[in-house]
């Protein structure tokens, strides 16, 4: 299985995870009152991990949806030209 590693040096780490913690809404406890059982390390990781996965995802939906509009484009075009050829006025 392909890795990617991020490395930096330990005195930044604090920052780093203090960072996406908070641009990521994290919560010491959660809305009952208990305490989260999601350190903000773990919490961390999994931003980044799904940041990785939304890159994907919107990358091979734009790419999907591009395919998809240069087929509908081609199909309207075909249709349009078996249309002016099939169909008479008289």
């Amino acid at each position: 299985m392909a890795q990617i590693t991020f490395t930096f040096p330990d005195a930044v780490a604090p920052r780093v995870v203090t960072a996406i913690c908070f641009n990521g809404n994290y919560q010491d406890e959660l809305e009952s009152g208990v305490p989260n059982p999601e350190t903000k390390a773990q919490f961390a990781r999994r931003m980044v991990m799904e940041w990785v996965k939304d890159q994907v995802r919107t990358y091979e939906g734009n790419t999907a949806f591009s395919e998809g509009m240069e087929q509908a484009i081609a199909n309207q075009k075909a249709a349009y030209v078996a249309v002016d050829t099939e169909i008479e006025v008289t």
